[in-house]
């Protein structure tokens, strides 16, 4: 399975994806609105950061969505071969299906764990 790479914050044990991290807090959405929750509110705050090859390459994955898994590349022959997004100096971007992804793998960092917990 692929998630969102990106910010999410650990309360009660389950992991809420983040939209915004602050100095100081974090706002986490709901069903019912975004919710924003203190630092101290949240037993750790972790990064989420995954990484495949499409058609031979290395991506960094953002998204998923209904038309695939956005992603970053650095791969110039990638960007040129598939028409993607971007330039030599930024990277390149696209979307990919998620079944033609190989070889992918998910570093997760703490960022933030709470003092009373670590």
């Amino acid at each position: 399975m692929i998630r969102d790479s990106g910010y999410y914050a650990v309360i009660e044990g389950r992991e809420c994806y983040v939209s915004i991290l602050g100095a100081d807090y974090v706002k986490v959405p709901t069903p019912t609105g975004v919710v924003r929750l203190a630092l101290s509110d949240v037993e750790k705050v972790i990064r989420v950061a995954t990484k495949a090859t499409w058609r031979g390459a290395r991506v960094a994955t953002t998204t998923i969505g209904p038309e695939g898994v956005g992603f970053f590349t650095d791969d110039r022959a990638l960007a040129e071969a598939e028409g993607l997004h971007g330039d030599f100096y930024s990277g390149w971007d696209g979307v990919a299906p998620v079944s033609e992804l190989t070889d992918v793998s998910e570093r997760v960092s703490v960022i933030h764990p709470r003092k009373d917990l670590s």
